[in-house]
């Protein structure tokens, strides 16, 4: 994949959602997708979501998740 694609991508996506929103249809594309590893952060910043009591992802289901996840999203972090 080149350097550029991402970015190719996410210009793509946020002129199709800019389409949608004036054309009123709901087939929007993500721009991007924050998936956490954990929970288990104790620095509790004002920014951040508090620690939840949510299990963790089994590894395997995690990579699983993120292969369905990211065709469809020009960033993942």
């Amino acid at each position: 994949m080149r350097a550029s694609a991402p970015y190719a991508e996410l210009a793509s996506n946020f002129v199709r959602d800019l389409w949608c929103i004036r054309t009123g249809s709901r087939h929007f594309r993500p721009l991007m997708t924050n998936f956490y590893l954990t929970k288990g952060c104790n620095l509790r910043c004002r920014y951040c979501y508090p620690p939840g009591d949510e299990p963790c992802l089994p590894v395997d289901e995690a990579v699983a998740l993120l292969e369905r996840i990211r065709p469809h999203n020009p960033a993942l972090t």
